[in-house]
């Protein structure tokens, strides 16, 4: 058996290896003790448990074994539970007394240490409470990749054969519009010879932008759409952003009164969880945030207006979100706060994005040939959306 008694610090270890039955009792104390020995394990008869005050031995909590002897011999520990301390006649009820009072001190410890790491701590602002699954500045997503497709592939797995209506995109050959002659007769086009990967991508460019006036032409947001195109010829790959997408969030959040809002989440959540007696929202309930937005349904512009006003093409569903509480103000029974929304979508498109419905649209076919068509390469890009919405609520 293993047992552990107190031998000196420094120096003198031929005394540090004496047994306990040789160690003199000049210390009358288990505390004075302490102060000039440390733990060492040894081997000896008799086995007596002691539990050192654990603020005694640089703070570490140590259980001593006190390996006496029931002998002739004097325990060298005037307050050991033992009882054989026999220095000045102590007696072990003495001891036990001691004992009682160190057990005492040392569960009332532990219950102190036990309620900070439990006491409640208000969340501090401004905290992240939400994201999406979906990474932000996700370049690797599958509508993010371009020039990654032959000609053969477009042409025979997405059928994308009749693209342009000016010009084929693959030989360059412009086609001429239909022209009468004089007599009102077709007159047969001339031959306009072959364009440059430049100027077809110019002409299917302005396809492009002339085409998505279908999707937007009302509203403070029809312009957007040319500019996102714009964006894309230049082909920088940068994220865009504009202030009439910030206000456009704005007011998708602010307006969406159904039971599934994403800001009504938090609202509601905020009024249940607060600490209203101590007028703070403890951090431990954090995740309830989290997991209520995750049951409501983030913005997107997917109404009928969005349609014809040009936020369905821009933008339409979102690819990943943040949610910041930047502050939090509580006075008596009422709360305000302020709410960060940062949403990201991207201006491309994968394979699934070519359904059979949406191949029917020219538009679409141009998109996807200037993006996936290994000659053209035109880059997709993040879009970038902030809005900062303040809510109240009351207990």
């Amino acid at each position: 058996m293993v047992e552990t008694i107190l031998s000196k610090k420094l120096g003198d270890q031929n005394k540090a290896e004496q047994s306990p039955y040789q160690l003199e009792a000049t210390e009358t104390s288990m505390e004075a003790l302490i102060k000039s020995y440390t733990p060492k394990s040894i081997n000896t008869g008799g086995m007596f448990i002691l539990q050192l005050r654990h603020d005694k031995i640089v703070g570490t909590p140590i259980t001593q074994v006190c390996q006496y002897d029931m002998g002739s011999q004097s325990c060298p520990l005037s307050d050991c539970p033992c009882g054989h301390y026999k220095g000045n006649g102590n007696s072990g009820g003495t001891s036990a007394s001691t004992n009682a009072a160190s057990s005492q001190s040392a569960t009332d410890d532990s219950n102190q240490a036990q309620s900070q790491q439990t006491k409640p701590e208000p969340l501090k602002v401004p905290a992240l409470i939400y994201q999406t699954r979906r990474e932000m500045d996700d370049y690797d997503a599958r509508d993010m990749h371009h020039g990654d497709l032959s000609e053969p592939i477009l042409k025979e797995e997405f059928g994308l054969t009749d693209v342009s209506a000016k010009v084929n995109a693959y030989t360059g050959k412009k086609f001429p519009p239909l022209t009468t002659n004089p007599y009102g007769m077709y007159q047969p086009p001339g031959d306009e010879g072959f364009l440059s990967l430049k100027e077809r991508s110019d002409i299917m460019f302005d396809e492009f932008r002339d085409l998505s006036a279908v999707y937007s032409w009302h509203g403070a947001y029809k312009s957007v759409i040319d500019e996102m195109i714009t964006h894309m010829q230049q082909n920088s790959g940068e994220p865009f952003s504009s202030s009439l997408l910030d206000q456009a969030l704005k007011e998708q959040i602010e307006n969406d009164d159904s039971d599934s809002s994403s800001l009504k989440a938090i609202q509601t959540t905020l009024e249940t969880y607060i600490d209203w007696k101590k007028h703070y929202y403890p951090s431990s309930n954090k995740s309830e945030i989290h997991k209520s937005v995750s049951r409501s349904v983030l913005p997107r512009f997917d109404d009928l207006k969005d349609y014809t006003n040009g936020l369905v093409i821009c933008v339409h569903d979102i690819w990943s979100a943040q949610i910041t509480l930047q502050s939090l103000e509580i006075n008596n029974n009422q709360f305000t706060a302020t709410i960060h929304y940062r949403v990201q979508d991207h201006f491309g498109l994968d394979d699934g994005d070519l359904t059979p419905t949406v191949k029917l649209q020219r538009l679409f076919r141009i998109w996807f040939t200037l993006q996936r068509w290994e000659c053209f390469n035109f880059k997709p890009f993040i879009t970038e959306m902030n809005a900062t919405i303040t809510i109240s609520g009351k207990h």
